[in-house]
Protein backbone atom coordinates (compact mmCIF):
# COMPACT_ATOMS: atom_id res chain seq x y z
CA UNK A 1 0.00 0.00 0.00
CA UNK A 2 0.91 2.89 -1.03
CA UNK A 3 2.00 6.00 1.91
CA UNK A 4 -0.46 9.04 0.25
CA UNK A 5 0.12 10.92 3.29
CA UNK A 6 4.29 12.10 1.53
CA UNK A 7 2.26 13.61 -1.46
CA UNK A 8 0.41 16.37 0.64
CA UNK A 9 0.94 19.32 -0.74
CA UNK A 10 1.80 18.93 -3.81
CA UNK A 11 0.93 21.13 -6.78
CA UNK A 12 -2.97 19.93 -8.01
CA UNK A 13 -3.66 20.09 -11.75
CA UNK A 14 -2.38 20.24 -15.06
CA UNK A 15 0.97 18.38 -15.09
CA UNK A 16 2.66 17.91 -18.80
CA UNK A 17 5.92 17.74 -20.52
CA UNK A 18 6.58 20.90 -22.71
CA UNK A 19 9.42 20.03 -25.68
CA UNK A 20 11.47 23.23 -24.99
CA UNK A 21 11.04 23.30 -21.44
CA UNK A 22 10.57 19.38 -20.28
CA UNK A 23 8.29 18.65 -17.62
CA UNK A 24 5.91 21.64 -16.63
CA UNK A 25 3.54 21.59 -13.45
CA UNK A 26 0.90 24.59 -14.87
CA UNK A 27 -0.96 25.90 -11.80
CA UNK A 28 -2.56 29.11 -13.24
CA UNK A 29 -3.85 30.53 -16.91
CA UNK A 30 -0.46 32.54 -17.24
CA UNK A 31 2.40 31.06 -19.08
CA UNK A 32 4.67 32.12 -16.42
CA UNK A 33 2.26 30.32 -13.32
CA UNK A 34 4.76 27.31 -13.20
CA UNK A 35 5.49 25.26 -9.87
CA UNK A 36 9.02 25.38 -8.52
CA UNK A 37 10.53 22.15 -9.10
CA UNK A 38 12.27 22.24 -5.74
CA UNK A 39 8.69 21.16 -4.20
CA UNK A 40 9.62 17.81 -2.20
CA UNK A 41 5.83 16.83 -2.64
CA UNK A 42 6.33 16.91 -6.09
CA UNK A 43 9.35 15.36 -6.73
CA UNK A 44 7.84 12.36 -4.50
CA UNK A 45 4.84 11.98 -6.16
CA UNK A 46 7.09 11.87 -9.79
CA UNK A 47 9.07 9.31 -8.07
CA UNK A 48 6.25 7.33 -7.66
CA UNK A 49 4.51 7.65 -10.62
CA UNK A 50 5.35 3.93 -11.62
CA UNK A 51 4.39 2.49 -8.09
CA UNK A 52 0.77 4.65 -8.51
CA UNK A 53 0.04 3.14 -12.03
CA UNK A 54 0.59 -0.44 -10.73
CA UNK A 55 -1.25 0.62 -7.97
CA UNK A 56 -3.98 1.75 -10.83
CA UNK A 57 -3.55 -1.27 -12.61
CA UNK A 58 -3.62 -3.72 -9.96
CA UNK A 59 -7.20 -1.66 -8.55
CA UNK A 60 -8.41 -2.37 -12.19
CA UNK A 61 -7.84 -5.77 -11.99
CA UNK A 62 -9.42 -6.21 -8.31
CA UNK A 63 -12.21 -4.10 -9.09
CA UNK A 64 -13.11 -6.47 -12.65
CA UNK A 65 -12.89 -9.61 -10.57
CA UNK A 66 -15.13 -8.10 -8.00
CA UNK A 67 -17.82 -6.88 -10.94
CA UNK A 68 -17.41 -10.85 -12.21
CA UNK A 69 -18.68 -11.64 -8.54
CA UNK A 70 -21.09 -9.09 -8.24
CA UNK A 71 -22.95 -10.36 -11.31
CA UNK A 72 -22.64 -13.50 -10.48
CA UNK A 73 -24.03 -13.27 -7.27
CA UNK A 74 -26.98 -10.99 -8.98
CA UNK A 75 -27.66 -14.14 -11.32
CA UNK A 76 -28.10 -16.29 -8.44
CA UNK A 77 -30.02 -14.11 -6.47
CA UNK A 78 -32.39 -13.66 -9.70
CA UNK A 79 -32.65 -17.67 -10.03
CA UNK A 80 -33.07 -17.73 -5.90
CA UNK A 81 -36.02 -15.28 -6.59
CA UNK A 82 -37.42 -17.11 -9.03
CA UNK A 83 -37.63 -20.55 -7.48
CA UNK A 84 -38.92 -18.78 -4.12
CA UNK A 85 -41.71 -17.44 -6.30
CA UNK A 86 -42.49 -20.94 -7.70
CA UNK A 87 -42.51 -22.04 -3.97
CA UNK A 88 -44.80 -19.28 -2.94
CA UNK A 89 -47.11 -19.83 -5.47
CA UNK A 90 -46.98 -23.25 -5.20
CA UNK A 91 -47.77 -22.26 -1.38
CA UNK A 92 -50.44 -20.28 -1.81
CA UNK A 93 -52.25 -22.97 -3.94
CA UNK A 94 -51.82 -25.73 -1.57
CA UNK A 95 -53.19 -23.11 0.90
CA UNK A 96 -55.84 -22.66 -0.78
CA UNK A 97 -56.74 -26.14 -1.74
CA UNK A 98 -56.77 -26.57 2.20
CA UNK A 99 -59.05 -23.82 2.71
CA UNK A 100 -61.71 -25.26 0.70
CA UNK A 101 -61.02 -28.63 2.08
CA UNK A 102 -61.59 -27.10 5.24
CA UNK A 103 -64.71 -25.30 4.46
CA UNK A 104 -65.95 -28.50 2.48
CA UNK A 105 -65.47 -30.81 5.84
CA UNK A 106 -67.27 -28.19 8.04
CA UNK A 107 -70.37 -27.75 5.86
CA UNK A 108 -70.50 -31.98 5.58
CA UNK A 109 -69.94 -32.04 9.66
CA UNK A 110 -72.54 -29.19 10.17
CA UNK A 111 -75.05 -31.46 7.30
CA UNK A 112 -74.19 -34.77 9.46
CA UNK A 113 -74.83 -32.74 12.73
CA UNK A 114 -78.28 -31.45 11.55
CA UNK A 115 -78.86 -35.42 10.38
CA UNK A 116 -78.09 -36.70 13.44
CA UNK A 117 -80.28 -34.11 15.10
CA UNK A 118 -82.60 -35.48 13.47
CA UNK A 119 -82.39 -39.31 13.35
CA UNK A 120 -82.13 -38.67 17.05
CA UNK A 121 -85.32 -36.82 16.99
CA UNK A 122 -86.86 -39.44 14.84
CA UNK A 123 -85.68 -42.04 17.46
CA UNK A 124 -87.26 -40.66 20.56
CA UNK A 125 -90.61 -40.18 18.82
CA UNK A 126 -90.44 -43.80 18.05
CA UNK A 127 -89.31 -45.18 20.75
CA UNK A 128 -92.36 -43.90 22.58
Amino acid sequence: MIDTNKYEGHTEGEWRVDDEIGLVIKWGDMPHDFVDMENKANAQLMADAPLLLAEVKRLREVNDELQGDLEQFIERVAEDEAGLKDELEATEAEVKRLREEKTFLWETHLKESAEVKRLRRWLMTTKR
